[in-house]
């Protein structure tokens, strides 16, 4: 599965505030998808991306766990040679009662 930072932090985003932002980085409103339908399945996975960052590899990051992050690390095989690049990507729970989140993904 091959997936760019972008739409991996679109999806993230979805996960942390349950409306799946809409696609693209054009200025102007356009609607977001609700994800009210699958509100149980959300939980569970926030559960998992939870215990990632807790008991995961993301483990060696003590922050994140202080900050209450969800979030999953990963890597992937480039190059004939078996180099690899790893990525973060996550979100940190609302701040505020505005609500507002930071979902974010990284690649090294």
């Amino acid at each position: 599965m091959q997936a760019s930072p972008l739409p991996v932090a679109r999806a993230y985003a979805g996960l942390a505030t349950g409306w799946l932002p809409p696609l693209g980085v054009t200025p102007g409103a356009r609607p977001r998808v609700p994800l009210a339908d699958v509100v149980g399945e959300i939980a569970m996975v926030e559960r998992g991306l939870r215990g990632s960052v807790q008991n995961g590899t993301a483990r060696r990051l003590r922050r994140l766990d202080e900050l209450g992050v969800c979030g999953k690390t990963g890597t992937a095989e480039v190059g004939r040679g078996g180099e690899n690049n790893a990525w973060f990507a996550g979100y940190l729970p609302p701040l505020g009662g505005e609500g507002v989140q930071l979902c974010c993904c990284a690649v090294v």
